[in-house]
C-alpha cells in the first residue's frame, strides 16, 4: 500500500511538469509517441555498484595474451572489472492533451514496461550495435501505449533548462488515451525485480560495433581511452505510433 501511495496523487499534465518552478514530483498520464534513439537504449553497469562502465581499451591492448573477456573500468569503484550487466536506459517522447515531453527511464523502471530484460535482448553480447535505430520489438511496442508516470522536477530543470525528466515509477496497464480508469497490471518502482521471457530473438549484430550513446554530464570526467570508439550520433526520432487508435497492449506478468 505504501508503495502505491503515488497513485493517489492528483493527476497532473505534461504542461504542469514543464511549467513547474519548484522541485517536486508529478503523477501524469501520457502516451508514448516515439523512442529517442539518439541516446541508445542500454548501457553496461558494474555488477557491484551498478554504475556505468566503459571498456578499458588501453588496458586490453597492453595485456598479453589479449584477453578473451573485455576489460571494463568502473569510475565509481576506481578499478578494472570483468563482470558487467546490461541495463536499460530508455529515452521516450510522451504527450497528452497539454503538450509533449521527454522522459528517461532507468533499468528498474524500464523493466516494468519492456517485457524482456536488457540482458535477454543482448543475448550475452558485449559488442556494440552498429545501428542505434535498430530497436527490439519489445521496445517498439511501447509506442502507442499510455502509462501513468511519476516524474520529478529537479534543480537542473528549473535552473539550467534541462528538458528531460526522470520517471521514478510507472503504472503499466490497459489504459486508453481518453479514459480515466484502467485495469492495473503492474506497478513498477525503482526496486522491481526483472521480468524474464524466452521467446524473442536478439537484435544484436555481432559486428563489434554499438551505438555510442551521448555521455551524460557525470560521464564527462571518464578518461577518453576508457570509452568505446566514438560513432556517429543519431538525432533521428523513430515515430512508430499506430495511426489508428486501436493499439493492442501486451499483458505483462511477473
Amino acid at each position: 500500500q505504501k508503495a502505491d501511495e503515488w497513485l493517489t496523487l492528483d493527476l497532473k499534465s505534461v504542461y504542469d511538469v514543464k511549467s513547474s518552478t519548484e522541485i517536486e514530483k508529478f503523477r501524469i498520464r501520457a502516451k508514448v509517441t516515439a523512442i529517442d534513439t539518439d541516446w541508445g537504449w542500454y548501457y553496461f553497469g558494474c555488477v557491484k555498484c551498478q554504475h556505468r562502465v566503459f571498456k578499458d581499451l588501453k588496458k586490453e591492448s597492453s595485456t598479453r595474451p589479449r584477453p578473451v573477456v573485455p576489460i571494463w573500468y568502473c569510475d565509481n569503484c576506481k578499478t578494472n572489472i570483468k563482470a558487467v550487466s546490461p541495463k536499460f536506459k530508455l529515452h521516450l517522447i510522451i504527450e497528452d492533451d497539454s503538450g509533449e515531453a521527454k522522459i528517461m527511464l532507468m533499468d528498474s523502471v524500464a523493466n516494468g514496461m519492456v517485457n524482456k530484460t536488457a540482458a535477454f535482448l543482448l543475448n550475452g553480447s558485449t559488442d556494440e550495435i552498429q545501428d542505434p535505430e535498430l530497436l527490439p520489438d519489445s521496445i517498439k511496442d511501447l509506442v502507442g501505449n499510455t502509462f501513468d508516470f511519476l516524474v520529478g522536477v529537479e534543480k537542473e530543470h528549473i535552473m539550467y533548462g534541462n528538458d528531460t525528466y526522470k520517471a521514478h515509477k510507472v503504472k503499466n496497464g490497459h489504459i486508453t488515451g481518453h479514459s480515466d480508469s484502467a485495469n492495473e497490471i503492474i506497478t513498477v518502482e525503482d526496486d522491481l525485480s526483472q521480468i524474464h521471457s524466452d521467446n524473442e530473438a536478439s537484435v544484436v549484430k555481432s559486428n563489434g560495433m554499438t551505438p555510442s550513446p551521448k555521455r551524460s554530464i557525470e560521464d564527462s570526467n571518464i578518461r577518453s581511452e576508457l570509452s568505446s570508439t566514438s560513432k556517429k550520433q543519431c538525432t533521428k526520432l523513430i515515430n512508430l505510433e499506430d495511426e489508428s487508435n486501436g493499439v493492442d497492449v501486451k499483458t505483462l506478468t511477473e
